[in-house]
């Protein structure tokens, strides 16, 4: 009977023994990269739980809202998301509006009314209704930057008129425009 040999000296029981302890190694690495994954992150809130999220801290009934003060003032306050430049970090943003005597000498200037916006907001767009006989039509949005004064009609810039205050803008209009809305962008 031939003499037995070490486990270890068979060639076959080498291998076996390798490959049982590469198995294991790659059964612990396995289950220890598994287990310290880490977990996704959160995704980031949509557009529109950030706004739910505004109205809510700023008690708004809506994404915006206009409020007559009285004594022509109103205030337009919104939440928009992303955030326009000069608005809350949330997306909260106020604008007061007040209404004074435009330097138009008479209603045919185009300029017998003025809207004042005051708002941190760097750009504001403002929407007006046209009464033509009885009949709202909306005009083209006047778009407005810190410091401006402009026509609603074309909505060019006018010289000559005083400049508006700090963090203010000025739109110029007749009688028969209407303010619609006005919100930062």
């Amino acid at each position: 009977m031939p003499e037995e040999r070490k486990f270890l000296e068979r060639p076959l029981a080498v291998v076996a023994l390798i490959g049982g302890v590469l198995g294991v190694v790659a059964t612990v690495i396995g289950i220890f990269a598994s287990l310290s994954a880490t977990a996704p992150a959160p995704a980031a809130p949509t557009d529109s739980v950030r706004v739910a999220e505004c109205v809510r801290t700023h008690g708004l009934a809506q994404a915006s809202e206009r409020r007559d003060a009285g004594g022509g003032r109103w205030y337009f306050r919104s939440c928009a998301w992303p955030a326009p430049t000069g608005a809350a970090a949330d997306g909260f943003s106020e604008i007061t509006v007040r209404t004074e005597a435009g330097p138009g000498e008479s209603e045919a200037t185009g300029m017998t009314v003025a809207h004042i916006f005051t708002s941190t907001c760097r750009d504001l767009e403002a929407g007006y209704l046209f009464d033509n006989q009885g009949t709202l039509v909306p005009e083209q949005p006047v778009r407005l930057t810190k410091g401006e004064t402009r026509r609603v009609e074309g909505g060019s810039i006018v010289t000559g008129a005083p400049p508006p205050g700090r963090d203010q803008f000025v739109v110029l209009s007749g009688s028969r425009y209407n303010l619609d809305t006005v919100r930062c962008v």
